[in-house]
């Protein structure tokens, strides 16, 4: 009774969090082609026990992530015979665990409020319901990422060499690119950080480096094999796609300013639909919502 009079507002959080991402489920579940791709693919790793070492495409380049994702989803499609809602409610409890790791983070990093107003925004705003409500390899991205931060900061905290909490990020690093190659950016600001904070200690940060690559190609190393086994197509695929040698490739020969307007509308609308007057206008996100609660 001590810890929930404690914790009763942390707890309430939790249970709206979970409340929102599991109500009305199988009415709203979204099933289209990528999830039923995925059912496929782990339907027959659980029939032939071979497990597969390349994971779902990207929409763009002809390229494809790590299979990691597979593998996370499979107990959960076991355990509901093949039902699709069970990769479903595996993402929507990793969405509500992050809901309490953003209130334990922020709370140890800027204190109790912060860290509940930062639990309350992820765990009852429209757009993170609206992606902790169905099964995509993206979504558990915004963990991942929260427990990199982790890491990063503890590394940077520690006054000693921190190498099992590099080799636990270099676990996460090549989980997290699985999931979208996207979060290579996240990456480099990662690399920067350390080089930054652990400049007047370059025998750490190599040491660091090493366990975190061991870490690294652990978590990617199916991928790893189905690279070495098939001359390299997909590394082939992401140089092709940077250096944009294919038509269907978007070209980044901008203008300054015209990219900087992209950046800026596309920030505006995504703020703007989980806080401003977009959110009062039919928009996808109050639609789901709206399909949620209705």
């Amino acid at each position: 009774m001590k810890f929930i009079r404690q914790n009763y507002l942390i707890i309430l959080v939790l249970i709206f969090a979970l409340f929102l991402r599991f109500y009305r489920l199988p009415a709203t579940l979204t099933f289209l082609e990528d999830e039923g791709r995925d059912l496929l693919v782990v339907h027959k790793m659980l029939d032939t026990f071979r497990p597969v070492l390349l994971g779902p495409q990207t929409s763009t380049g002809n390229m494809y992530l790590g299979p990691l994702y597979y593998y996370l989803i499979t107990p959960a499609l076991f355990l509901s015979r093949m039902n699709p809602l069970g990769p479903a409610v595996f993402i929507g409890l990793t969405g509500a665990f992050t809901v309490y790791l953003l209130y334990l983070f922020g709370t140890k990093w800027f204190g109790k409020l912060s860290g509940m107003v930062a639990a309350i925004m992820y765990g009852l705003l429209p757009l993170p319901v609206t992606f902790t409500r169905n099964s995509w390899n993206p979504n558990l991205a915004p963990l991942l990422s929260l427990l990199i931060l982790w890491y990063l900061v503890k590394i940077i905290e520690a006054k000693t060499s921190p190498t099992k909490s590099f080799f636990i990020l270099g676990l996460l690093a090549g989980a997290i690119v699985q999931m979208h190659y996207m979060a290579l950016l996240l990456l480099v600001g990662v690399g920067v950080t350390l080089i930054y904070y652990l400049r007047h200690n370059w025998l750490k940060l190599i040491r660091g480096i090493l366990f975190a690559f061991i870490g690294f190609v652990i978590t990617l190393s199916p991928f790893i094999v189905f690279e070495m086994r098939n001359n390299f197509v997909n590394t082939h695929a992401i140089t092709r796609f940077i250096e944009a040698k294919e038509e269907k490739n978007i070209r980044y020969q901008l203008p300054v300013s015209l990219w900087f307007n992209k950046v800026e509308s596309t920030t505006t609308r995504v703020f703007s639909s989980m806080f401003g007057r977009d959110a009062l206008t039919p928009d996808p996100f109050r639609s789901a919502i709206t399909t949620i609660i209705s």
